[in-house]
């Protein structure tokens, strides 16, 4: 069986920003997509994210990965950019996840390979457990990492001689969100690495996810802020932090209203005053909502629910102008809208796809119901938005994306305050209560022919555009091998990736 995959290739190019005073300090790095075959599943399931830094990350259909080498000589790794974790963490080549013929194709690492490898105390295990009980274990060790043109030497990582995924992670977060067993063991994570060597001024950076329909490129900006990557002004949102103790801090906002508008601009859904504790993710595909608002919205776009695909949509949603608004903050706090489209995901593998018995093409549907997990804002909603991360302020910027626009002015984060923010929403607050981590894991499953019941009927009035009322040839039978990151049931424990 085979899947389809993206191999990342970067070429990095070193240039400066004119500036008054010292130009900041910029990396960026150009992206290539290319198409990489037949790799096998993994044989280990566990089943169940001036001065500023610009480097390019790509869109493997759910994941976004950023480049990266490691060791002396350097070995490149493509690894998922995750702002829901701490961590950054490899797999080792000694795993079992790695044996097979080119499992392990965007990188794993050997330390015999490395002259610059360090370990640690091997009492002292590198461990993170996961919502869905999955987990990665292994131990820590040091070594030199290489972004873009920056060198970072004796970088403490995790290196997973037992995992769910074959994919390792830049985890992003807040430094007292690592996996150590004590405070006391914390250790400066990618993000204080770059400061303490003068990379950048603040821990701070901004993400620009862009959508897929055109660029496959985004870009991360440490330490900087492109004011052409959003419309109008940055909006403040005030971190929300759990007070109790020992609780992991997260990306915390509060969301107050959801709302569906057709293509008409007439309303068909509405929920305001809900003071709902959200965790902006990077390392998440989906949305997941409360599960009142999922079901009300999933029902209202006629989503069926498939045993092993969960949550279908028609495709043909895709070229629906529907719009759903979120607004953050309180009432007055700063809308983002994301087109019905972009909640809208192919299962497409080697051009193929499961379809309704009318021959309709399915989609999965990227909303799901958080059930007893946190809320979390996935890729699905991040695309459309343009955020700044900033960890000593504790605060968050946050505005709609400009779409694949190629311009760019950086401006460097240097205090406490966001350039291009112009005013704070601070109407409402939800402390978050939840404690533990959210897993973004790669499940593969072999599913055969075709959905047995067709999609259901729709409350919303969506519109009838010319493009939604064309049906898609029949694709016929097919076998697909499907790796996903759409959570079927948090409930549940278990989670499944469609890519």
């Amino acid at each position: 069986m085979s899947r389809i995959s993206l191999l990342v290739v970067a070429a990095a190019a070193l240039f400066s920003l004119a500036s008054a005073g010292s130009p900041p300090k910029v990396l960026a790095l150009d992206v290539k997509k290319e198409i990489r075959r037949d790799v096998p599943s993994n044989p280990e399931q566990l089943i169940r994210r001036a001065k500023s830094m610009s480097v390019g990350i790509t869109n493997e259909q759910s994941l976004y990965l950023i480049n990266i080498t490691i060791g002396n000589p350097p070995r490149q790794f493509g690894l998922q950019l995750d702002t829901g974790s701490s961590d950054t963490w490899v797999p080792s080549a000694d795993s079992i996840l790695c044996l097979p013929r080119r499992a392990c194709a965007l990188g794993a690492y050997d330390s015999m390979e490395s002259s610059t490898f360090v370990p640690l105390d091997p009492e002292e295990l590198f461990r993170i457990a996961y919502q869905d009980n999955s987990q990665v274990s292994g131990i820590y060790f040091k070594d030199t990492l290489n972004i873009g043109a920056q060198s970072i030497k004796n970088m403490q990582m995790g290196l997973a001689d037992r995992a769910s995924r074959d994919l390792g992670i830049l985890g992003i977060g807040f430094r007292a969100g690592e996996s150590v067993a004590s405070p006391s063991d914390q250790y400066p994570n990618i993000v204080n690495q770059l400061k303490d060597q003068g990379v950048i001024s603040t821990l701070a950076y901004s993400l620009w996810l862009n959508n897929d329909n055109v660029l496959t490129t985004g870009s991360i900006i440490f330490g900087g802020v492109d004011t052409e990557k959003y419309h109008g002004d940055l909006t403040i949102l005030p971190i929300q932090r759990d007070s109790r103790p020992g609780a992991k801090p997260t990306f915390t906002v509060v969301l107050d209203a959801v709302s569906v508008v057709n293509e008409a601009g007439k309303s068909q859904f509405a929920q305001d005053s809900l003071a709902l504790p959200v965790i902006l993710d990077s390392g998440t595909t989906v949305t997941l909502l409360p599960d009142n608002l999922a079901d009300a919205i999933a029902k209202g776009v006629g989503a069926s629910s498939h045993p092993a695909w969960g949550q279908l949509v028609p495709c043909s949603l895709q070229d629906s102008g529907a719009v759903i608004s979120f607004t953050f903050g309180g009432p007055n706090g700063p809308v983002i809208q994301v087109a019905i489209a972009e909640f809208v995901l192919s299962l497409a593998s080697g051009g193929s796809a499961p379809a309704f018995p009318d021959r309709e093409p399915a989609c999965a549907w990227g909303i799901q119901g958080s059930g007893n997990a946190p809320i979390l804002f996935g890729d699905t909603f991040l695309r459309s938005a343009y955020v700044v991360y900033h960890l000593e302020s504790e605060q968050i910027g946050i505005a709609q994306t400009n779409f694949n626009v190629t311009k760019t002015n950086v401006v460097e984060i240097s205090g406490s305050d966001i350039p291009g923010a112009s005013s704070t929403a601070t109407g409402a607050a939800a402390p978050q209560t939840y404690s533990g981590r959210p897993l973004q894991t790669v499940v593969t499953a072999a599913v055969s022919g075709q959905i047995s019941s067709g999609p259901s009927k729709p409350t919303f009035s969506m519109g009838t555009s010319a493009a939604m009322a064309l049906r898609v040839p029949s694709i016929g039978m097919a076998t697909l091998t499907i790796s996903a990151v759409i959570a079927l049931s948090f409930c549940l424990g278990v989670s499944m990736v469609i890519v």
